[in-house]
């Protein structure tokens, strides 16, 4: 298992200036003519396609280091502490900080096997459904900024959005709330 982009061949489409990344040690599988096991391999067949893409670490500012899902097929396994993934646990250790569907609860992984997770502090209610799991690994720190640590890191790609001024309704940055809030009414879900 691991991160694999696709897209299909197709006349007068034209694909560049994109940033493939899956993870630090990982490559990325391509789907294009054929699939690929790398982005390397890819473009060794493939030299015209894609033009100006790299295969890089964006830099981001501060970004889960990998994701994961609940695997939905074993839902009914899972408990308020017990995870079950779907492709399993590799990406994880004991002590790694993780966080559930970005609700900025700070968790851990308290111990594990090849299957499923167990985290502290519990969830509030049990998963119905594949809820995202990010991995902080050290990391206490788990607001989401996906602009670039400095102007020349990475493949020069990112994000200029403000992901937390976004998250509070400011989506231009200027400090204010560009929607309505939510009625007190109102029920955010809790994990």
């Amino acid at each position: 298992s691991g991160m694999f982009y696709h897209y299909k061949k197709a006349n007068k489409l034209t694909n560049g200036d994109n940033l493939y990344w899956a993870a630090p040690g990982r490559d990325a599988g391509i789907g294009f003519t054929k699939t690929y096991k790398s982005y390397k391999t890819f473009k060794e067949d493939n030299p015209q396609e894609d033009k100006n893409s790299v295969y890089a670490d964006p830099g981001f500012r501060n970004a889960p280091v990998f994701f994961a899902v609940v695997d939905s097929k074993k839902i009914t396994k899972c408990t308020k502490e017990k995870l079950y993934l779907r492709y399993g646990t590799r990406d994880f250790k004991v002590g790694d900080n993780i966080e559930i569907n970005f609700d900025g609860i700070k968790r851990k992984v308290a111990s594990l096997n090849n299957e499923y997770l167990v985290i502290s502090p519990a969830l509030v209610r049990k998963p119905t459904k594949s809820w995202l799991i990010a991995n902080w690994k050290d990391n206490n720190n788990y607001k989401l900024d996906l602009r670039l640590k400095k102007a020349d890191s990475g493949a020069k790609r990112g994000s200029l959005i403000n992901i937390q001024a976004y998250k509070r309704g400011d989506f231009n940055g200027d400090g204010k709330r560009d929607i309505p809030k939510l009625p007190d009414n109102v029920i955010m879900p809790k994990y």
